[in-house]
């Protein structure tokens, strides 16, 4: 294995083993044994029954969620339903494992950036003001030659820059293979290539397609990256100590969620986070992550992490017709959909968000059934189709089915034993 095929030809074990050749570090739970959010087991649920749901793919086939699931390398998964276990399965993974998280990544980054709009500093400020420029924040990102000067993290947030950014996974000339080289992913493309993300991040420049309408959404790792920076320089600033964004996290995200154990993430030669897709956690944690989201920013154990209207916010906001206006929006698939800081709402229903890591990862989030879906997997591409579709969409629609079934057949789940 080498930094050429770790995410290709060995993905099954690299994506669960990943701090065992990449930088890393982790983002500690700080809490007592004792104070884990417990996920009992849900009681008055069929799981054959659930195992046997018929789901409609892309081409119009119906296949059973146990045909679905192996047949989409399937690492791990789970279903919540009112911060019940309804079915959790481990095909590839133990439910220790910590599994990288791909681009669901962002949706973390995203929220630690949204408890910090809410902090006030000293001065009666936010921490982070989502109408200001990330170049007020960060000084580097306001040369003149830079792509982002000027340009507000809300706009970021909702990757709607101008900035010029290929995400051509397997291309090795695009800007997302080249800021993997930065980030310690992947072998340098160029000798001169940079070698860090945040040397990486001062060379970003706007792109000059015409045909890009200005505002409209295209999906970009390199916005993240930059949300990730804005969040260390703003703590700095607030609290006066610069703070590494892995022990951000962990004071305002991860030690309120009642984790069960400390996650870690990819940092490059510096000790820059990969914000964009480099955090590993167990299955159970990240479903205790979208709890929180589901539950409108509180936690399983109660705790407010991110504000309520924040919350609300990430399910109602966002510009629709910006969607629309991307250059990539027939590819996408998502009519009525939307994207807003750094999650997706995958069609005109704004109960659901989800977030999407590439090689197969999901997080499914419905905050009107109180709904929760994890899916980790292992595909050997980036982006793969099947069954006339993005390959994605098959666990998109499995909890969809999931979470009908549920809603149809049961009122109320009541507690059962419980669970890990």
């Amino acid at each position: 294995m080498t930094k050429k095929n770790w995410d290709k030809s060995v993905a099954t074990w690299s994506f669960q083993n990943v701090d065992k050749f990449l930088r890393t570090v982790p983002i500690p739970r700080i809490h007592d044994d004792d104070d884990t959010a417990t996920l009992p087991d849900a009681d008055g649920v069929d799981r054959d029954e659930i195992r046997a749901l018929e789901v409609t793919l892309k081409n119009g086939e119906r296949c059973s969620v146990s045909e679905i699931i192996p047949a989409t390398d399937t690492d791990g998964w789970i279903v919540l339903r009112d911060n019940k276990v309804v079915i959790e399965e481990y095909p590839g993974m133990t439910a220790e494992t910590k599994h990288l998280l791909m681009s669901v990544t962002k949706t973390l980054t995203a929220t630690v950036a949204g408890i910090l709009m809410e902090e006030k500093t000293t001065s009666g400020e936010h921490t982070i003001e989502p109408d200001k420029a990330v170049d007020e924040y960060v000084p580097d990102l306001g040369a003149a030659n830079s792509g982002y000067k000027g340009a507000k993290v809300q706009t970021v947030l909702d990757m709607r820059s101008l900035i010029k950014f290929s995400e051509g996974y397997l291309d090795p000339t695009s800007e997302v293979r080249e800021m993997d080289g930065a980030s310690g992913w992947a072998p340098l493309p160029t000798p001169t290539s940079p070698t860090t993300v945040k040397q990486f991040l001062r060379n970003m420049t706007l792109a000059t397609d015409p045909k890009r309408k200005p505002g409209s959404f295209e999906y970009r790792s390199c916005e993240t990256s930059v949300i990730g920076w804005v969040c260390e320089a703003a703590y700095e600033k607030s609290h006066g100590t610069d703070t590494p964004f892995a022990e951000i996290a962990s004071e305002l995200l991860w030690s309120k969620l009642g984790a069960q154990d400390d996650a870690y993430i990819t940092v490059d030669e510096e000790g820059t986070a990969s914000f964009d897709g480099g955090i590993c956690a167990t299955l159970r944690d990240l479903a205790r992550f979208g709890a929180m989201i589901c539950g409108l920013g509180r936690s399983v154990r109660g705790d407010r992490v991110v504000s309520e209207s924040w919350a609300k916010d990430l399910f109602a906001g966002g510009d629709a017709q910006a969607f629309k206006d991307g250059p990539r929006y027939k590819d996408l698939e998502m009519v009525d959909g939307k994207f807003h800081n750094m999650f997706w709402s995958p069609s005109a229903d704004r109960n659901v968000v989800v977030g999407i890591g590439i090689h197969g990862q999901m997080l499914y989030i419905n905050k009107d059934t109180k709904t929760v879906g994890v899916k980790l997997s292992s595909w050997a591409l980036p982006e793969e189709a099947w069954k006339g579709g993005w390959k994605g969409f098959s666990a998109l629609a499995v909890f969809e089915a999931i979470d009908a079934y549920l809603s149809q057949s049961v009122a109320q789940i009541p507690a059962g034993v419980a669970g890990r």
